[in-house]
């Protein structure tokens, strides 16, 4: 492949976002700056026309939904909707859910053709909050009267 191809694929949404910097972390740690995907069957063919290798996979995630990984060893531009480049810390706030335009290329190596991250633009974010436990129990939630046990209801 002389020239590099590429597809935008727009409207996307994205989950386990590393763009600010690389995945460096845990044990699917790949060094890289990566995204996943959440694609609908129309965003799957579209990026099967780049023809890749299938050594990279399209997932099928059920209900009309598919998952790919992107990745790149360079860090990607990510815009916002206004097409202003994001700062490292409004980056780093990308959370699951975010819906953006995806800028896929595909790129020749040791003899079979992958696709890889080259820019973002965010359409709509939903802002990463870290993930505190705190976060997992709202005292809202609590009921305010006491609960009792009653071993006559597990008979």
């Amino acid at each position: 492949m002389s020239d590099k191809k590429f597809v935008i694929v727009k409207n996307v949404e994205l989950c386990w976002a590393f763009l600010a910097e690389p995945n460096t972390k845990g044990e699917y740690a790949s060094g890289k700056y990566q995204v996943d995907l959440i694609l609908n069957e129309d965003q799957k063919h579209l990026l099967e026309t780049l023809q890749f290798s299938n050594k990279q996979k399209i997932k099928d995630l059920g209900e009309g939904r598919y998952g790919i990984t992107l990745k790149s060893t360079v860090k990607p531009q990510v815009v916002d909707n206004n097409k202003m480049p994001m700062t490292d810390e409004a980056i780093g706030k990308i959370g699951n859910g975010t819906i953006a335009n995806v800028r896929v290329v595909a790129y020749e190596t040791r003899g079979a053709t992958f696709l890889g991250l080259s820019s973002v633009r965010v359409k709509s974010l939903v802002e990463y909050n870290g993930g505190s436990i705190n976060d997992l129990f709202d005292d809202d939630e609590v009921p305010t009267e006491s609960v009792t046990d009653d071993d006559d209801d597990l008979a």
